[in-house]
């Protein structure tokens, strides 16, 4: 038998598209409104920090409790909650606007590391450009003094970013590819791509690196075989297909999933079951034996508790309706 503990967090509005941690143990997520929320776990209390005018994305708290913002519609910024300040950090590259920044880490030395998913498309045709498969994502580096580096470009679908604990390299996410790649930062492969995860079991999303050191990552949903056939094709009739996947998106059938690894690419846990009121899993955050995890789809944070079971567990098929209810699955 397998238990799972779940609570459904509610967020005071729609799509909290990712989750990161203040130092006070409040969670911070952003809305479709435009709003980065803090939500008392304990409580449920709110509280707005900010409203970008845009469409927040990923989140990074970091050291001093500063909030780094991927916004979809403006570009990297950086929010002071003491303050009350809002600041751009990056809009442009080489004269073109950073649209669609989806996800940052942030090293101990202020510098920052982050994705732009695509260039031809936006957060309402992400699907369009997972079918297309030109490839036109980018990674970047902003160094303290505002420097932009272009790291990498070319790519599937660019999502989540995570530095590893030591910060000796960089884990990234190609959504397009279903892939890891480890970018290292220092030592005697410094600046070399290399694979991380080669082929993962699903749709990755965000990333993030727990106090274990373990990198965790959002499978937003199961590989399909659709998507397999359909990359098959001439790109022109992809990209005709691209244009029907708005139509009859791929959807998630409630699916809860997780996966964390270990620097030497070793799944440690396997979060893995159905849910009847949460899916489509695009960001978490572990505290402890919990672990928070965020969906571009509804109005809900998930609290998971971690159990030995999911060290690695075979896939669980559960419903859950209520604050910390057991879930048992044979």
């Amino acid at each position: 038998m397998s238990h799972l503990q779940t609570r459904l967090i509610a967020v005071s509005g729609q799509k909290p598209e990712d989750v990161a941690i203040l130092s006070t143990g409040e969670l911070v997520t952003g809305l479709d409104d435009g709003r980065v929320i803090a939500i008392a776990p304990d409580t449920g209390q709110i509280r707005t920090l900010v409203n970008t005018g845009g469409r927040p994305l990923g989140l990074e708290v970091t050291a001093d409790d500063q909030i780094i913002i991927c916004d979809t519609e403006r570009g990297l910024l950086q929010f002071d909650p003491k303050q009350q300040k809002l600041t751009m950090l990056a809009e442009r590259f080489a004269g073109e606007p950073l649209r669609f920044c989806n996800n940052a880490t942030v090293a101990r030395d202020g510098t920052i590391y982050f994705s732009q998913s695509s260039r031809r498309y936006g957060l309402n045709d992400w699907k369009r450009d997972l079918v297309d498969g030109i490839g036109t994502g980018r990674l970047f580096r902003r160094a303290p003094s505002g420097e932009l580096t272009l790291l990498a470009d070319q790519l599937l679908f660019t999502n989540g970013v995570t530095l590893t604990a030591d910060e000796s390299s960089l884990i990234y996410a190609q959504s397009g590819a279903m892939n890891l790649t480890r970018l290292w930062l220092s030592g005697a492969k410094s600046g070399q791509h290399e694979p991380f995860i080669v082929a993962l079991a699903g749709f990755p999303d965000n990333l993030c690196t727990d106090e274990e050191g373990l990198i965790w990552v959002a499978l937003a949903s199961a590989k399909d075989r659709r998507f397999a056939l359909i990359q098959r094709l001439p790109a022109r009739t992809r990209r005709m297909m691209g244009w029907l996947q708005q139509v009859l998106p791929l959807h998630p059938k409630g699916t809860v999933w997780a996966q964390a690894y270990d620097q030497d690419a070793k799944l440690v846990h396997d979060v893995h079951f159905q849910h009847l009121e949460f899916e489509l899993v695009t960001g978490m955050r572990r505290v402890g034996d919990w672990l928070y995890l965020s969906s571009l789809q509804g109005g809900n944070l998930l609290e998971v508790r971690l159990s030995s079971s999911d060290k690695p567990c075979a896939p669980v098929t559960a419903g859950t309706r209520g604050e910390h209810d057991s879930i048992t699955a044979d």
